[in-house]
């Protein structure tokens, strides 16, 4: 099987990280697992990054990490939206004999059902919920059948919430190192 890991990424941070652990914790047997950093989300209208840095950040996030993980510029460089059915298509073209997990993260699940292709996705794809938030109560939609949550250590920061903070302490030592010796967020 192969899991793919889509998101802005803009900072890679500790939850990204821990959400891959996790991940490789619960399925030992994974081939490979694609981290796929968007260009344009259809939910997310600026960046604070640039793609190369962006791609830059995640070799450092990574550097010492899994060898079963790979960067994928997929839908970085893309010039219009790239719907995650598009994605999802693709590598199921790589690994045509491969089970797909697809990660999301839990405070997506209630604008699922808004995305394009959202039941097809569902038919190709086995969903692998990460936990987002310590608090919060997580309800699975009704549509949602083939599913799997993952019990992933919690740490409650998103990149925007980073980029309002500046809480280094929730980056990767080589990644908060680039941002501080990096002109965007002096």
């Amino acid at each position: 099987m192969i899991a793919l890991f889509g998101g802005s990424f803009d900072p890679p941070h500790l939850g990204h990280e821990q959400v891959i652990t996790e991940y490789f914790n619960v399925f030992p047997n994974t081939k490979k697992l694609f981290i796929i950093p968007n260009q344009i989300s259809p939910f997310k209208k600026t960046k604070t990054f640039s793609n190369d840095e962006i791609l830059f950040m995640l070799k450092l996030m990574i550097q010492d990490k899994n060898l079963l993980i790979e960067i994928s510029d997929f839908e970085i460089y893309k010039t219009e939206i790239n719907y995650s059915i598009k994605t999802i298509q693709h590598f199921q073209n790589l690994f045509p004999n491969d089970k797909i997990h697809f990660l999301i993260g839990e405070d997506i699940l209630d604008k699922f059902h808004l995305w394009k292709d959202y039941l097809k996705i569902l038919e190709l794809v086995k969903i692998i919920i990460f936990r987002r938030f310590k608090e919060s109560k997580l309800i699975i939609p009704k549509y949602l059948k083939n599913f799997e949550i993952l019990k992933n250590q919690i740490v409650e920061i998103s990149s925007t919430e980073f980029k309002k903070n500046l809480n280094v302490e929730l980056l990767n030592r080589k990644v908060s190192d680039f941002i501080l010796n990096s002109t965007k967020l002096s």
